[in-house]
């Protein structure tokens, strides 16, 4: 078996296989054989063109909508044919099911955002003193069940405790449970997080355990509303309200310089990171409380001091 080079760089085998006329047993085309390679370049690209699509916003995807609309609409006459022929349809009955998608489509064209988008929704007299809000979220679930493709790779490496400790613990304790560990990394980016954190949600993940770095949280609202377990540890998660696990970043600070003056030191350095950072901030906001209560000064504190003055 030969194979050549086709369209977008898929390699083909010399196989195909026929579509017929069911009426008559004519061969309406031949199309060739798709090899695993060929799948896997056309699920690839299937998956650009849904982001694509989904970045194409609102008023972009109705732009399109409507022009596809109107393509059809012009060659009814030739799709209705086509349809007769691959199906055996009747013209008429091939009519119809063209035009119903075309219907469909001048309705998604046009009301796809009202339904859509996240709204607010009446919740009737008996129960006037409530609201409620509704937001179409797509099941990644439903969708896998589809395609048989999970978008998922797994991972097994040597040791995680040693890269992550806490992720380490995490995974001990959800092993002992039955339970497994989808872990992703944010890298201290928000929209990096953010887009971890709802690939979860859309699939549907028992829970979610975050080393929040966002500044607000108030995306995770509606999942939490909808039964989504969040637990924040190490700083918490602004904007909801979730159970937390911290450290006691202000006693720890508050001991070890306790610990240093009672040892007879007096010239104490702290290596402090970003303040922005919560623990950072609570880290750095305990040193200066520290160096208060010996009397010594703290303004311009910044990441590196000793007690007295500041070391660049």
């Amino acid at each position: 078996m030969t194979a050549t080079l086709g369209s977008y760089g898929l390699v083909r085998s010399t196989d195909t296989f026929d579509t017929l006329n069911p009426a008559t047993g004519e061969v309406i085309a031949t199309y060739p054989v798709f090899s695993e390679q060929d799948v896997a370049n056309t699920v690839e690209r299937a998956q650009a063109a849904a982001q694509w699509w989904a970045d194409l916003g609102w008023a972009g995807r109705r732009q399109r909508l409507m022009a596809w609309k109107s393509h059809l609409t012009r060659y009814i006459g030739r799709l209705a044919e086509l349809v007769h022929n691959e199906t055996g349809k009747p013209l008429a009955d091939a009519q119809l099911e063209i035009l119903l998608a075309i219907v469909h489509i001048d309705w998604a064209a046009r009301n796809a955002r009202k339904v859509l988008r996240p709204r607010r929704v009446r919740s009737g007299l008996v129960a006037i003193n409530h609201a409620a809000t509704l937001e179409y979220q797509p099941d990644e679930r439903a969708r896998q069940l589809r395609s048989g493709i999970t978008g998922t790779v797994g991972a097994a490496v040597r040791n995680i405790s040693d890269h992550h400790p806490i992720l380490g613990a995490v995974e001990d304790a959800a092993r002992a449970a039955g339970l497994t560990i989808v872990a992703m990394s944010t890298e201290d980016d928000e929209e990096r997080e953010r887009e971890a954190v709802m690939s979860m949600c859309r699939r549907r993940m028992d829970g979610i355990i975050i080393e929040p770095i966002a500044e607000n949280h108030q995306y995770l609202q509606p999942e939490i509303d909808s039964g989504m377990t969040v637990v924040a540890f190490d700083r918490p998660a602004t904007g909801v309200s979730v159970d937390t696990v911290l450290t006691d970043n202000r006693g720890g600070i508050a001991q070890a310089f306790e610990h240093l003056v009672n040892h007879g030191h007096r010239r104490i350095g702290y290596i402090g990171d970003d303040e922005r950072i919560y623990t950072g901030h609570e880290r750095a906001v305990a040193f200066r409380e520290c160096l208060r209560a010996q009397g010594l000064p703290s303004d311009g504190m910044n990441f590196l001091w000793s007690v007295g003055s500041v070391m660049r």
